[in-house]
């Protein structure tokens, strides 16, 4: 009884780490604005990474490991918010952003790794391949706050500036949408944006293939296990 609700939740996992993702990809731009001295917004990504990380079933130890520098993440936003010392601020700042980008690159990998090595298509699988690709969109936008962070003219904006267009950027980029309301003016933001458009549709191209090539290959297996005339 035990082994089947295991595996049922495992065969589960990527649904909920998608549902996690969705709720603050539509939450995020109500909260991103919502922070006094400790930014819920933060808080909330970082429980997403720590479930990602989850999810892709590490080592206990690696885990735990994991579970401690997040820990030692959010001591550094809490530091960030109280102290006013600006040289200070900047090297907590620079620090906890290269974390971000540790622990979502990880989880990309790791994931991409068990994604592409599966032999048989399911609806978990489906789901966790728009998981991967929205982390990917949070990773490049963790890169872009590491980029004005050291640039604060890194980007135009049409309205006044606020930190969540730079998540935004990200998105339309990463599905090549591209308004214009925001764009790059730091040579280094445009060659990530650069990288991410085209990341983003190579990973399309691959994924789509692979899912389809898979599906052909179970099911002409399929059909060659069963008897003829049947």
């Amino acid at each position: 009884m035990q082994s089947i609700e295991l595996e049922k939740s495992t065969e589960s996992r990527y649904s909920q780490l998608l549902f996690i993702l969705l709720s603050f990809f539509l939450l995020s731009p109500f909260v991103e604005e919502s922070q006094s001295h400790f930014r819920l917004i933060s808080l909330i990504f970082l429980s997403i990474i720590v479930f990602s990380l989850k999810t892709i079933d590490l080592k206990k130890k690696t885990f735990t490991r994991c579970l401690w520098s997040a820990g030692l993440i959010i001591i550094l936003e809490i530091a960030y918010s109280f102290f006013d010392h600006r040289p200070f601020k900047d090297t907590l700042a620079i620090v906890t952003f290269f974390f971000y980008a540790f622990f979502l690159g990880l989880s990309i990998v790791v994931i991409a790794q068990r994604m592409f090595s599966t032999k048989k298509v399911s609806m978990d699988t489906i789901l966790g391949g728009i998981s991967l690709y929205l982390l990917i969109g949070y990773l490049w936008a963790v890169l872009f706050h590491l980029v004005y962070h050291f640039d604060k003219h890194a980007f135009y904006a049409d309205h006044s500036w606020r930190n969540l267009y730079i998540t935004y950027f990200s998105f339309t980029t990463l599905t090549t949408t591209g308004y214009g309301d925001v764009y790059p003016l730091n040579k280094f933001a445009m060659a990530l944006a650069n990288l991410e458009a085209i990341t983003g549709q190579m990973y399309l191209t691959v994924f789509v293939a692979r899912m389809v090539g898979l599906h052909i290959t179970h099911q002409h297996a399929k059909d060659f296990r069963c008897p003829l005339g049947k």
